[in-house]
C-alpha cells in the first residue's frame, strides 16, 4: 500500500498509530491467553519471554521504537501503549503470583518487581533488535529463557 493509500483508512497519521497500538493489544492478548493456558507458571513466563524474543524481527522492533517514540509525545498513543503494557504485567504478576503459591516459583522477589523486568527485559531487547537487526534471535531467546527460569524457579 502507498504511504497515501492509507489515508483511505485512517484520516490522520495519528490514528494509523493509534491502530498499530490497538493490532499490539491482540498480539498481548494472545500472550495472556497463553500464560493462561500453560499449567506450569514457572514455565510459562519463561516461554512467553523466549517466544517474544525469538519471533521480533527487525521490523516489528522497529516499529515498537517508531511507537514508543509517538507515545513520549502523543497522550493518546501514551494512554493505549500504557493500557497494553499493565496488562501484560497484570498477567505476568498473577502467573507469577500463582506459581509462588504452588511453589513453582521461588517467591524471592515480589511479583510485581519480578514483572517488571521482565517487560524490561522484552522490551530493552526489542529495542536491541531496533537498532541491530543483525543480532540472533534463537540464542538470545534461549539465553533469557534459561535466565528467567533461574531468577524465578531456582530457590
Amino acid at each position: 500500500m502507498s504511504a497515501g493509500g492509507a489515508y483511505n483508512y485512517f484520516a490522520s497519521k495519528d490514528d494509523i498509530v493509534l491502530g498499530l497500538v490497538a493490532q499490539e493489544r491482540s498480539d498481548i492478548d494472545y500472550l495472556v491467553d497463553q500464560l493462561e493456558k500453560q499449567e506450569n507458571p514457572s514455565i510459562a513466563v519463561a516461554q512467553l519471554v523466549h517466544d517474544t524474543i525469538a519471533h521480533t524481527g527487525a521490523d516489528a522492533a522497529a516499529l515498537a521504537a517508531e511507537i514508543y517514540a509517538e507515545s513520549l509525545k502523543n497522550p493518546a498513543v501514551r494512554v493505549m501503549a500504557q493500557a497494553n503494557s499493565d496488562l501484560l504485567k497484570e498477567a505476568l504478576i498473577v502467573t507469577i503470583s500463582k506459581g509462588i503459591k504452588n511453589g513453582t516459583i521461588n517467591g524471592r522477589y515480589s511479583p510485581a518487581d519480578a514483572a517488571e523486568w521482565l517487560l524490561a527485559l522484552i522490551e530493552g531487547y526489542i529495542g536491541r533488535v531496533a537498532t541491530n537487526p543483525k543480532l540472533k534471535h534463537k540464542p538470545a531467546a534461549i539465553m533469557a529463557k534459561k535466565t528467567v527460569s533461574h531468577l524465578l524457579g531456582d530457590k
